[in-house]
């Protein structure tokens, strides 16, 4: 998808690792974006086991602001829009400020 700058959301549903770099994150209202976070986030991606979004404003998510993947928080690195998310079988983890899986 289109690369964006911010997210409104007011929900976080869902989330899983897409690849090494990136990870998928499922808002309601069926919207779904895909982030990578910077190192040392990078390479943790596909072993998360919680992702919490650390975001300056409530309900609003920056390119600038962060995500905490297990203990690493991370900057992060390009944000784009998902037209058509995966099948929502596959989504890994329930999501309230910070998911366990």
């Amino acid at each position: 998808g289109e690369p964006v700058d911010r997210i409104s959301f007011s929900n976080l549903i869902d989330w899983q690792p897409l690849d090494r770099d990136w990870l998928l994150l499922r808002f309601n209202g069926g919207r779904s974006f895909a982030i990578r976070p910077r190192d040392p986030c990078m390479a943790d991606v596909r072993e998360a086991r919680t992702v919490e979004l650390v975001s300056a404003m409530p309900n609003l998510f920056h390119r600038s602001d962060r995500v905490r993947l297990d203990d690493n928080v991370c900057l992060i690195e390009e944000i784009r829009s998902v037209s058509s998310p995966p099948d929502e079988r596959a989504l890994r983890g329930s999501v309230s400020g910070t998911v366990r899986r």
